[in-house]
């Protein structure tokens, strides 16, 4: 059965579009529609997937006959609070009402549409388990930066074109700590981490690539090296905007943390990451074996097999040289 075949919704008709108020579904995934009743979906209403929106007035609106039932399946719980996980937005949508993700403690990832969306205010309050966004279509206009300001967690923004990942940015995580400086009798602001230089590169015409890019020596001294690893991979995979001194220098950092990037290669189980790291390389033996028996070791099979092909052909696999075991 289609996911959205098991989604039931509680809408409000307003000026020729559809305005939703709640979503019922047993699933953990949200994917709203482009259409209601005929009706296009340009708005999520305020709290529509916060658990904190009082049932009683979406049962008052119905009855009043100000909201609709749009009606597939049988009767599901409400999708809302630490139900929901991941939701997909049409393209259709231009508004998202004030908390409208309030408390949403488990939402791990969003799909949205790019150009201008109205975010009300406190959309994300309470959800600091999100990991990732993607955008698609064109981006320029989007309001990346207002989302950013509101989620300080570590976060990865993927931009997609007719289905495909054309950019994937990470923006590390910040936070703000008062303190106390008793002999001028203020109280001052301390920002640690990145994050905030990172998401500054976020404005109304798009992402500013050269200066997000320039930022990566302050994040080399104070980011975790699987942040690190993960910026790194999101740039070199797919190099948007990204110049040639800036790739040398993420390759070289890849090299200078090789057993560490061997490692993540391995975790993420991500053929294309290991390739990504190969061409880092750039031939050297010592690197390409060192990557195939991490890959043997963590029971990746297909990437120590790619590994030993590729010493094979460079000779790197020679006499005295040995054997990766799968």
């Amino acid at each position: 059965m289609d996911r959205m075949d098991m989604q039931e919704f509680l809408y409000e008709e307003k000026e020729g579009s559809a305005v939703i108020w709640r979503c019922f579904s047993r699933e953990t995934r949200a994917e709203i529609p482009g259409q209601l009743g005929g009706l296009p979906v340009t708005e999520l209403a305020p709290y529509a997937f916060s658990g904190h929106q009082e049932p009683e007035a979406l049962l008052q609106g119905t009855a009043q006959g100000k909201l609709c039932v749009w009606k597939k399946a049988e009767r599901a719980p409400a999708l809302c609070g630490n139900q929901l996980e991941e939701i997909v937005l049409p393209d259709t949508v231009k508004k998202i009402g004030r908390y409208c993700f309030y408390n949403c403690k488990e939402l791990r990832e969003l799909e949205v549409p790019g150009g201008k969306l109205d975010w009300g205010s406190g959309v994300f309050t309470g959800c600091h388990r999100i990991q990732r966004i993607s955008i698609r279509g064109k981006n320029t206009e989007f309001s990346l930066r207002e989302v950013l300001e509101e989620i300080r967690e570590k976060l990865r923004v993927e931009f997609l074109e007719e289905g495909k990942t054309i950019a994937a940015l990470v923006f590390p995580e910040y936070y703000e700590e008062g303190v106390e400086n008793t002999p001028a009798r203020i109280l001052e602001n301390h920002v640690h981490g990145t994050g905030i230089l990172y998401r500054n590169c976020a404005g109304g015409g798009g992402v500013d690539y050269s200066r997000y890019d320039r930022l990566f020596p302050l994040a080399k001294a104070q980011e975790p090296e699987e942040v690190l690893l993960e910026l790194v991979l999101g740039r070199l995979q797919y190099p948007l905007g990204l110049s040639k001194e800036r790739r040398d220098e993420y390759e070289g950092f890849l090299l200078e943390r090789w057993d560490g990037a061997c490692s993540y290669a391995v975790k993420e189980r991500d053929m294309e990451t290991v390739k990504l790291l190969a061409r880092a390389a750039k031939g050297q033996r010592g690197y390409l074996e060192k990557l195939g028996e991490r890959a043997a070791g963590g029971r990746f099979p297909e990437a120590a097999s790619w590994c030993m092909h590729g010493l094979g052909q460079t000779g790197a696999a020679g006499k005295g040289r040995r054997r990766l075991e799968l």
